[in-house]
């Protein structure tokens, strides 16, 4: 039997012009931004549909091509490039990891920046690095829980896509980079009676397994072990601390940055996520909605050392490209399990900051779709929508593909989303 399965590269923030003022004017109530979205993520010939939602942190249009990142080049020439994208500004994570969660603007969400001033003192918690400051850096879980508890559970006072999700019958997990990691499911770090009890969105970041990570349930711990897999995240050092190998060492004026990509962690969580999140949902009969957030090219191109004192070749450097071919096999692996798996799911891949979003539909062999008939709602959606009409259109002599990939060369329907 063959299904179709729409595979998306696109963003939330697509979804609005960035030319016209006033959102809130146009969307009617809080969670038609989401509806939206939901959407077009699960509209499709069946109920039931999963979706895998990819992010490449900062990963620029340019350097998408076929020697260094093969996987996002073929989806990309198989599919729709849309021409007019945009992040948000200011372009640092967590705000675009507060639009990717919400599809709501920065006045929505109040998620300005990485660093905030929250208006109360940051309390001494364990996995809290600086506590008692009002402007604390919040790519750290437990600073986004001591946030949300201040802030009703919600510091960005709007629901997301994983939260709808979930309420709506849907397995769901955010797995990979330390903060926009957690803002995908924010109120799953929300502290109770003085802990953060196990919420029902898988979280695996950074953090994982240590002080002032979010807790797992047993069942994915389970899961971890039975895949030969560690349940304590492994940090940005790839085995070697304190030198060039060590993805988190940025080097200063006199020592050059590291010469390696975040491998080893990057690695955790994609085998995380495909030998142990992804089985566990398929075993329990559920749809699923899944964010994956790879914290390479972005993470690397600012620890880089290909430059010392130098502007080139900057993040253009052999380093900074060895890390896209770090996301774009993280990539790989998922889609590789996507085929099979032999379940109809959705793969999106929002852009990064530069990022063009492109969308194709494929056709992939899979067996009809279990019982589960979980589906979003529907609702009123923004018309000027459409605008994203506007977008090119591959031709089919242009799409091509790596020797490797062609699994998906010879799939003849390429179509828009919109």
């Amino acid at each position: 039997m063959v299904l179709r399965a729409e595979t998306a590269l696109l963003s939330p923030m697509n979804f609005f012009s960035p030319f016209e003022p006033c959102p809130r004017q146009r969307f009617q109530n809080r969670s038609t931004a989401l509806i939206f979205a939901a959407m077009v993520l699960f509209a499709g010939e069946a109920l039931g549909r999963n979706v895998i939602i990819f992010v490449a942190d900062g990963l620029r249009n340019g350097s998408v091509n076929r020697s260094d990142a093969p996987t996002l080049y073929t989806l990309r020439q198989l599919g729709v490039d849309f021409q007019n994208s945009h992040a948000l500004f200011p372009t640092f994570t967590t705000p675009n990891a507060s639009a990717i969660a919400t599809g709501h603007y920065l006045g929505d969400t109040g998620d300005f920046s990485n660093t905030l001033y929250v208006g109360f003192p940051i309390p001494q918690r364990n996995g809290i690095q600086v506590a008692n400051t009002e402007t604390p850096f919040i790519e750290n879980d437990a600073v986004l829980g001591c946030i949300d508890e201040h802030f009703l559970c919600n510091f960005l006072d709007e629901e997301t896509l994983l939260a709808l999700a979930r309420k709506h019958g849907f397995a769901t997990a955010a797995i990979g980079k330390l903060g926009p990691t957690l803002i995908q499911d924010i109120a799953a770090g929300c502290a109770k009676n003085g802990s953060v009890p196990i919420p029902e969105t898988v979280i695996i970041d950074d953090t994982t397994g240590k002080d002032g990570g979010i807790p797992l349930d047993p069942k994915i711990v389970a899961e971890l072990k039975d895949a030969g897999l560690d349940v304590i995240a492994p940090d940005r050092a790839n085995g070697y601390p304190k030198t060039q190998g060590d993805n988190g060492s940025p080097g200063n004026s006199d020592k050059p940055g590291t010469l390696s990509p975040n491998l080893k962690q990057q690695q955790f969580f994609a085998d995380a996520l495909t030998k142990a999140v992804l089985p566990s949902f398929l075993k329990s009969g559920k749809s699923f909605v899944v964010v994956f957030w790879s914290r390479d090219p972005d993470g690397t191109q600012h620890n880089q050392g290909d430059s010392l004192n130098q502007l080139r070749p900057g993040i253009n450097g052999p380093t900074s490209v060895a890390s896209i071919k770090n996301a774009d096999a993280n990539l790989k692996q998922i889609l590789d399990f996507i085929i099979s798996s032999k379940f109809l799911i959705s793969l999106v891949v929002p852009p990064g900051w530069q990022q063009k979003p492109i969308s194709s539909s494929l056709p992939i062999t899979a067996s009809p779709p279990s019982a589960n008939t979980n589906s979003m709602p529907m609702g009123k959606t923004w018309s000027r929508a459409t605008r994203l009409r506007t977008s090119t259109r591959t031709p089919p002599d242009a799409r091509r593909c790596q020797p490797d990939f062609c699994r998906l060369d010879s799939l003849p329907s390429i179509s828009p989303i919109f």
